[in-house]
Parts: structure tokens; C-alpha cells; sequence
């Protein structure tokens, strides 16, 4: 009998010991109790399954678990035309720690639900009941915004920035099918535009639309409606254009416009007066470890009143599309100022993200009129060139950005940015390959145009740790080679960092300096197939190496470079 084996019903009468030979009844002296745990009290959308299981547990009278006494379930209440309703089980032991767990998926139609569970053996609360409403799916859908607020250049299109989410508020779980109507507000500057008109959610529960800003600088207010989604159903998008349209400056990616000095307040000079600044307006990204040349690493923000009585309040917005990120502002860092609001005067402290780009600092004041006036700080690593690495024909190839070949690509078009001194070594390197084969190099990612976080995946999230100041690069394991009828062939090489690092090595015995390759190769591991991948990957000057790869492994560390 122990275990209650193939009597489930006996469970609750004494359990029997065997001692020597002898059997032994051990009276507890205690009684069986029926609780319930958890699962209770829940709402779901008719037809789907509850968010949480329920669960029960028996115990003895002074609390301790109750193993393998046996729970019944059923269904005692049904609303009229509640079809398809279901549990996953009618009946249930308990387990070591008294619990018997089911689910539950509720019927076709909308009122409330209720299961017994019942436990025969057991001496107190032998029944408990749990209640369940299903909902209408109008009535639970709420339409939730999924991207922050931004700033973008006036005449840009914003392709795809825009997303809302439908989610099932019971379980939070996104919701497909549902119609979504999309719209410019008349109060918006003139000029703008949004497509398409209307769209679907996606099996998530997100749907994307592409605005179009006007010609002119200003606020931009787009919205999204669901009507069906009851539980919320609209949402609105407060872009602010800047002056800059497309064109960048080149040389540090910062948008035409005016970053220097006090912006004062537009409004006519008899208002209160108001002014934001920033300085320095050019301040280093996080995480990037050793700063050289050295740089800013935090910016103070001033702000300016004519009464110590007048409250405000300010934040910080990217501006779409800097820092070499084509994606939206979806989770993406912002840097953070010491004080979200105020009064009257104040100097405040601005920490960038990880992530490059320029943020627009936005102060909005609180006395009735939403007057605004904006600064900008752009966030960049010193020392990363203004143009990317060319492809010259002869020996080498830039490779890794090509969105046919991989669609993560297309979120970081231009990565091959990087200090002169990269481009310098990884060029001889790629030389003296060429001269040793005859093939040519493929250049993969270097750094993104404005340096800091590249987040390879398109997440905001860590990765690719080493490509964060314009230091370092990987090199494809395939070489291009010209057959002997002209076309070309991609090859694979193996161990081809080992074979980098030798051309390295042996040109530090060549008199002329120029010609020797200031690099280092480095292991960073990665998993394939279940294996340890060690990726070709150098840092270049070689006293780079470590100041800047935060997950650079020592030479030597065992993976199998495929």
C-alpha cells in the first residue's frame, strides 16, 4: 500500500510501515484538508484557455503536504450556448507537495464559469470553487503604444517607425487580425502624411505605418485607432520635426542645425523668458571602456527662467535614423538627465546610453501654454573617420551589409566605419593575404558610423561587444579567388584567423616600419551546431586589444574555428 497504489481512494487511511518483518500501523491522528491555491477569480477571452492553471493542495491538519490523495474536478456552471469548454483533466493526485494542477478553456460564450473540485477523503473543506468570466474579444483587446516618442528631420519618411500593439490585457499576449486605422491629426504641422490608411496586426499583435513629415519644423501628431479594441483603442505619435531634412554632415553624422549657444524661447519677448543649452554638445557613448583620443563623457544642461516660480519639464528624445541605426526608436536607450521637472533655474546632469546618434532635449513648460524649446547633444566616439573603408577591387571586399543576404542587414547598412589607424593596418593585412593567395580579404562588420553599441540583432540589446569605437574587425573564413576562366569563387579557408596572425607575425621582421601590421587577433567565442566557434576577428592598433572587445577571450582559449 505505500504510495496508495492502485487504490487512490485509501490514501487517507493510516500509512503502514514495515519494520523488521512486522507491519505497523502509524496513526497520524490528523485530518485531511482541501484548499485552494491558486486560479481563482480570472478573466480570458471565450473559447481560450485561462492565463493561470488551477491549482489545489491537500495538507494535514497542521499543514504539512499530503501526498497522493485524489481530486476531482468538474464544471458546474455554464452560460447558455457556452460550447467547447474543457478541462485538462477530470481528476488528479497530489504530488509531494500536496498540489493538483489543471487547466481550464473556457466555452464559446461570454458570462461566468465555475469547476468544483471535490476530494472524498478529505475531512475538512472537501469542496472548493473556482470562478472564471469569459469576456468578449472587443471588450479585451487594448491597443498599446510600442514605440517612443521621437524627433526626425522635417521632409523625412519615417518608413515603418510607427507601431502599436494589440494585446489581450487577460494575458497580455498580442492579438493578430486586428484592424487598425492610421491618420494625421489636424492640429499637426502642415504637410504631413501617413500610409497606409488602414492594416492589420501581425501574429504578435503589431502593426507598422510610414509617415511622411512636412517641410516645416514642428509638432507632427499621428494616430492609430482600433475601434474594436475596447479596453483602449486609440493611440496617439508626437513627432517633432527638426531642421536638417535628409542631409547629414558627414563628418560626424550631425543633422544641420544649429547646436551651439542658448536656443531661446520664439514666443514673443513679453512671455516669460526661457532658454536650454547644452554643453558640450558632443559627449562620448557608454560602455565603450578606454577613451582615445579622450572625450566628454557626460554633458551639463542649462535651463534658464525669468521667475523661480515657473515649473517645467524636460526629457530626451532620439532623433530617428542617427548613429548609423535604420530602425525605429522601439526600446531604444536614451540618455538620462538628472531631473525629470523643476522650477526656475537649474543645471542638470546628462548621461548618455550605449547607444550613438543625436538625442533632442526637449523642456516643456507647465503653466498652461506647453511651451517647448529644444537643444541637442549627439552622441559619437572621436577619432572614427567621416567616410567609410572603400572596396578597391584589388584585394579586398566589404562585406556584412548586404540586406539579400541576410535581412538583419538591412538595420545597419554602413558598418565599416573606423579610426584611420584600422584602416591603415586591416588594409596591409589584407594586402599581404592577397600577395600570399592571390585572393581577396572579405571585410565584414567594423563599427557603425558614429561608433558605440551595434547591436547586430536590431534589439537595442549588447552583442558584438568589440565594434564599438572603430578599433576592431572580423574577416570572413572565405576568400575570393579569380579562376583561370575569369569568374570568381568564394573559398573557404580554414583556421584562416591562425593564418592572418602568421602574415602579422612575419611582418614584424620587415625593416621598413610602414610595411609592418599593427594588429592583433583576438578570440571571441560563439556557438554553432553546438560548438565553440572562435570568429576571425582582429583589433587594430594591437594595443587596442583589450581596452575595447569586452568579451575578448586570451589567444589560445579552446573553440574550433570553422
Amino acid at each position: 500500500m505505500p504510495g496508495c497504489q492502485g487504490n487512490p481512494q485509501g490514501c487517507d487511511l493510516p500509512s503502514f510501515q514495515s519494520t523488521q518483518g512486522k507491519i505497523v500501523v502509524v496513526d497520524l491522528g490528523q485530518t485531511t484538508r482541501l484548499d485552494k491555491i491558486s486560479g481563482d477569480n480570472q478573466t480570458q477571452i471565450a473559447g481560450r484557455i485561462l492565463p493561470q492553471a488551477l491549482v489545489v493542495k491537500t495538507t494535514f491538519s497542521d499543514g504539512t503536504p499530503k501526498a497522493g490523495v485524489l481530486v476531482q474536478f468538474s464544471t458546474t456552471n455554464i452560460p447558455v450556448g457556452g460550447e467547447g469548454v474543457s478541462l485538462s483533466a477530470f481528476t488528479g493526485v497530489s504530488d509531494s507537495s500536496g498540489l493538483v494542477t489543471i487547466s481550464m478553456t473556457l466555452g464559446s460564450a461570454a458570462g461566468i464559469y465555475t469547476v468544483q473540485a471535490t476530494c472524498n477523503n478529505c475531512d475538512l473543506n472537501p469542496t472548493v470553487t473556482f470562478t472564471a468570466t469569459a469576456a468578449t474579444k472587443e471588450e479585451s483587446i487594448a491597443l498599446l503604444k510600442f514605440v517612443n516618442d521621437f524627433a526626425a528631420f522635417k521632409g523625412d519618411i519615417l518608413k515603418g517607425a510607427l507601431r502599436v500593439k494589440a494585446v489581450n490585457v487577460h494575458d497580455s499576449k498580442g492579438e493578430e487580425g486586428m484592424s487598425v486605422n492610421w491618420s494625421v491629426l489636424p492640429e499637426s504641422s502642415t504637410g504631413a502624411s501617413i500610409a497606409p490608411a488602414n492594416n492589420a496586426t501581425d501574429q504578435f499583435g503589431i502593426v507598422r505605418a510610414t509617415a511622411a513629415l512636412g517641410p516645416t519644423t514642428g509638432l507632427y501628431k499621428f494616430r492609430a485607432f482600433c475601434a474594436d479594441c475596447q479596453a483602449g483603442q486609440e493611440i496617439i505619435f508626437n513627432i517633432t520635426a527638426i531642421e536638417g531634412s535628409q542631409r547629414r554632415d558627414r563628418v560626424s553624422e550631425v543633422p544641420l542645425f544649429q547646436k551651439k549657444g542658448s536656443i531661446p524661447d520664439p514666443d514673443n519677448l513679453s512671455q516669460p523668458l526661457l532658454t536650454l543649452s547644452v554643453s558640450p554638445s558632443t559627449v562620448a557613448p557608454g560602455g565603450v571602456g578606454t577613451l582615445n583620443p579622450p572625450q566628454d563623457t557626460q554633458a551639463m544642461v542649462n535651463i534658464q527662467t525669468s521667475s523661480s516660480t515657473l515649473a517645467w519639464s524636460i526629457e530626451v528624445l532620439p532623433v530617428f535614423g542617427t548613429g548609423g541605426h535604420i530602425h525605429d526608436t522601439t526600446r531604444r536607450p536614451r540618455g538620462t538627465l538628472s531631473a525629470p521637472s523643476g522650477t526656475g533655474g537649474a543645471a542638470l546632469t546628462y548621461l548618455p546610453s550605449e547607444v550613438s546618434g543625436t538625442e533632442m532635449i526637449r523642456l516643456t513648460l507647465q503653466d498652461g501654454s506647453n511651451r517647448q524649446v529644444n537643444a541637442f547633444v549627439n552622441v559619437q566616439m572621436l577619432g572614427i573617420q567621416k567616410e567609410q573603408l572603400s572596396s578597391p577591387p584589388t584585394f579586398y571586399r566589404l562585406t556584412g551589409n548586404d540586406p539579400f543576404v541576410n535581412f538583419k542587414n538591412q538595420f545597419h547598412p554602413t558598418n565599416h566605419y573606423g579610426t584611420q589607424t584600422l584602416y591603415t593596418e586591416v588594409t596591409k593585412l589584407a594586402f599581404g593575404h592577397f600577395q600570399s593567395s592571390g585572393a581577396t580579404l572579405g571585410i565584414n562588420d567594423v563599427s557603425l558610423i558614429n561608433g558605440g553599441l551595434f547591436d547586430l540583432n536590431a534589439n537595442w540589446q549588447p552583442g558584438h561587444e568589440c565594434h564599438r569605437k572603430g578599433t576592431s574587425v572580423d574577416i570572413d573564413r572565405s576568400h575570393e579567388v579569380t579562376l583561370s576562366n575569369g569568374t570568381k569563387e568564394l573559398k573557404r579557408i580554414k583556421d584562416m584567423g591562425a593564418h592572418l596572425q602568421r602574415i602579422v607575425d612575419a611582418s614584424q621582421s620587415n625593416p621598413d616600419p610602414n610595411k609592418r601590421i599593427n594588429c592583433r587577433r583576438i578570440v571571441e567565442q560563439g556557438f554553432k551546431n553546438g560548438r565553440k566557434i572562435c570568429n576571425v576577428h582582429f583589433e587594430c592598433p594591437a594595443s587596442e586589444w583589450g581596452a575595447s572587445c569586452i568579451q575578448a577571450l586570451p589567444e589560445g582559449s579552446e573553440c574550433i574555428e570553422d
